[in-house]
């Protein structure tokens, strides 16, 4: 571990802790370390702004991050589309007056896939526009200058 002291020289921590001049050459219990004059430093960029989040705020902006609904949501569309064309490419080249129950199942199952893909699209929109609304609430919080 180096630690800096006030002249920025590691050995000073030793010389200070052990009464050595130079380097140290034996090992120095960390009470001595601790004991040692020494500053800690911390770099700080003065143009940063920090957020203090409770944890309602910081799950939902966790959450908001990893959206199953999107995952959700881009799934039933992939599902439905291959669903839709064939759905339309058998009705066309199917018969209607010989029209089989494949038909009418793979249509049901386009319906239910739309339905689903459209109710996971506004869940998703919904669950981004609470992202959305939290952090401007957290932006908006009254700021303290450090």
């Amino acid at each position: 571990m180096l630690m800096e002291t006030k002249s920025n020289k590691p050995e000073d921590i030793a010389s200070g802790a052990s009464g050595q001049e130079g380097k140290n050459t034996k090992p120095l219990p960390i009470k001595d370390i601790n004991d040692a004059e020494s500053t800690s430093q911390i770099h700080y960029d003065g143009n940063s702004t920090f957020y203090a989040l409770n944890e309602y705020e910081f799950k939902t902006i966790k959450n908001g991050v990893d959206n199953y609904w999107k995952e959700l949501c881009i799934g039933s569309w992939s599902i439905f589309l291959p669903l839709l064309l064939n759905t339309i490419s058998e009705g066309k080249l199917l018969k209607w007056e010989e029209s089989s129950w494949e038909l009418f199942f793979n249509g049901a199952f386009t319906l239910v896939t739309l339905l689903l893909a459209v109710v996971f699209s506004f869940t998703w929109y919904m669950s981004k526009n609470e992202v959305d609304r939290v952090i401007k609430e957290v932006e908006a919080k009254p700021k303290f200058k450090l």
